[in-house]
């Protein structure tokens, strides 16, 4: 699969790797939490995953953590409304199982789906911690500059299983973030089952922070099984993002990207300590006056690391006019680019 530099070694769902069983990835012809800037106004979102709707649970979910059948032991409780009314999600026997005084206080099945939480639990509740999810899609946190963040929900495609790894690049060169997402988890407690109705999902970025899904017959891309970890690198040394997603008690997947026509990559490395690069904001100015933006990350993507090697995707007929670096100590340093610059170097 050719030379790989020490820049270029990932790690994907806590392993490391070189290189692993291809597949491909195949743009359409027509054209990560994780940091990206996606609604085209230069500032930086973020992709955050979540469990999706395709669950038992609904908003709002409640969860109570303490003391609350007077063992002297802590324990947690699920709970959700139902008519205005809080019902605990959990059945009599599991429940009963973990505290026993609830066999004694409903004996029938029928008793205990009758009775709401503060029925079972009256006099404790209140001593024990309370969390609540209010929002169970995956989405991205559109930045408004200012300091505020609005959450925006992904396609239903995105919903249809919990999110953990996310890698993204502009995979298609039209200018705008692409997304991939693995999906599912096999890990929830029995009585829950798994939650496993995705195959991954490539999600093609719109412009202005929206997203729309790219079926698996057109990406390449299908990754059943209980995906984790995500990351990107060049494997095949076109300079071009590949794909590498850890899959619990399976192959790690690899999917090359194949390079959309007209697009090209500028690659940016930093010459500095990690300590200066790590939490750095990369930007490049394209000549019509866009802005891409990199985040140096020191992981993401579930146990993951991609690639530090910043690569810039440039759309046809575009060139990076400069390339600013706001250093993690907060310090800026710009550099203007020779239009046929395909590697730019920047130290401190």
């Amino acid at each position: 699969m050719g030379a790989h530099s020490a820049s270029d070694i990932v790690t994907a769902g806590d392993r490391r790797c070189k290189a692993a069983r291809r597949g491909g990835v195949r743009p359409e012809s027509d054209g990560e939490a994780a940091g990206v800037e996606c609604g085209g106004e230069g500032d930086l979102d973020y992709v955050v995953g979540n469990t999706g709707l395709n669950t038992k649970y609904d908003s709002p979910a409640l969860l109570y953590y303490g003391d609350v059948d007077g063992s002297g032991e802590k324990r947690i409780l699920e709970a959700e409304f139902e008519d205005g009314k809080c019902y605990p999600i959990r059945g009599l026997s599991c429940s009963s199982n973990a505290m026993p005084f609830l066999r004694g206080k409903t004996p029938k099945f029928h008793d205990f789906a009758s009775a709401t939480l503060i029925d079972l639990y009256a006099g404790r509740l209140e001593k024990a911690q309370r969390f609540e999810a209010n929002t169970l899609e995956s989405g991205v946190l559109m930045n408004d500059g200012k300091g505020r963040f609005e959450f925006r929900a992904l396609p239903s495609m995105a919903q249809v299983a919990p999110v953990f790894g996310i890698a993204m690049s502009d995979f298609d060169a039209d200018g705008n973030q692409d997304l991939f997402l693995a999906q599912n988890s096999f890990s929830p407690q029995v009585e829950t089952g798994r939650m496993d109705g995705g195959t991954g999902i490539l999600l093609r970025g719109l412009g202005d922070g929206n997203f729309s899904a790219v079926r698996a017959d057109q990406s390449g891309l299908l990754v059943p099984g209980d995906a984790k970890g995500v990351a990107l690198t060049d494997l095949n040394g076109d300079g071009w993002q590949d794909l590498l997603v850890a899959v619990n008690n399976s192959q790690m997947k690899a999917y090359e990207s194949i390079p959309p026509a007209g697009g090209k990559i500028v690659t940016v490395d930093l010459d500095a300590a990690d300590a200066l690069k790590i939490g750095s904001l990369v930007t490049a100015t394209l000549s019509s006056g866009k802005q891409l933006i990199f985040e140096i990350t020191a992981g993401g993507s579930y146990l993951s690391q991609s690639s530090r090697r910043i690569r810039f995707v440039v759309p046809k007929n575009e060139s990076i006019r400069e390339v600013a670096v706001r250093w993690s100590d907060g310090k800026t340093d710009m550099l203007k680019v020779v239009k046929n610059d395909s590697s730019i170097r920047i130290g401190r």
